[in-house]
């Protein structure tokens, strides 16, 4: 697995590759939040196409770690209740981990699609929040 965190001028880009564990995701998520820019952003683009879930991994564990994911992006909200979250993927395990995800943050001020493609992610993260 690998992972890159690319700060633009208004968001943040987080791409995970290869055979990844709920453990990435978390620690992915970790590194965003934590950092000091993450308040001033106003979108965040997971690129999870060239990423894959190991076979080995916990169902039920990687489940745990979605919604302790969507937990803590929830408290972050209170501190940057405008953000756009967009989830590009395409590959059926991940997608799916990627919409649980998202019916976690339905109570949240965040909203968030998933997209097929980053050209779609960064034309719907154009588009200014109502």
């Amino acid at each position: 697995m690998s992972h890159q965190i690319n700060w633009e001028k208004h968001g943040v880009v987080g791409k995970l590759s290869g055979l990844i564990s709920h453990r990435d995701i978390y620690a992915c998520n970790e590194s965003v939040c934590g950092d000091s820019r993450f308040d001033a952003i106003s979108y965040q683009i997971a690129d999870l196409l060239d990423a894959r879930m190991a076979e080995t991994t916990d169902a039920s564990k990687v489940l745990q770690m979605i919604e302790r994911i969507a937990a803590t992006d929830k408290a972050a909200a209170k501190s940057s209740p405008n953000l756009k979250i967009a989830i590009v993927t395409h590959l059926e395990t991940v997608g799916s981990l990627s919409s649980y995800y998202a019916s976690e943050l339905t109570d949240s001020s965040w909203v968030c699609e998933i997209f097929e493609t980053m050209a779609e992610a960064r034309a719907w993260i154009a588009v200014p929040r109502q």
